[in-house]
């Protein structure tokens, strides 16, 4: 398991309305990057797609591609609406992206689909690795 996913709980702070990181979760591969805030942080501020995607972090290498793939692997289509306000992970691979909510739903090809936090978790760390040192 890598550490960027192990550690994050305990490396979060939420302070005056603004996510901290101390290690950030986030990892950049050539165009693929991917980001994950627990599913059940409270934060004081709305995490939107937007706001998620103006976050930066350290970098990273896509060792496996097809991240998308296999979470949708991991998952089932839902009649849950994703939540905009409540958005705690971004998996962007060359360019194809996805949001999870708090509730492990995401839209992807014109359908809605349901995954868990270990689902997301077991995904990101079998296709992405970070270089602890960076």
């Amino acid at each position: 398991m890598t550490h960027f996913l192990d550690s994050t709980m305990a490396q979060m702070k939420v302070l005056l309305g603004v996510l901290l990181i101390a290690a950030p979760p986030v990892l950049w591969a050539n165009q693929s990057r991917a980001w994950i805030i627990p599913f059940s942080i409270d934060t004081y501020q709305a995490i939107t797609k937007k706001s998620l995607s103006k976050i930066s972090g350290r970098h990273c290498i896509l060792v496996k591609p097809d991240a998308i793939k296999g979470l949708l692997k991991r998952s089932k289509e839902t009649k849950l609406t994703f939540e905009d306000e409540l958005v705690r992970s971004l998996i962007d691979e060359n360019g194809d992206t996805i949001y999870v909510d708090t509730n492990g739903v995401f839209d992807y090809e014109s359908r809605s689909y349901v995954t868990t936090e270990k689902n997301l978790r077991e995904t990101l760390e079998s296709h992405f690795k970070c270089n602890p040192s960076l």
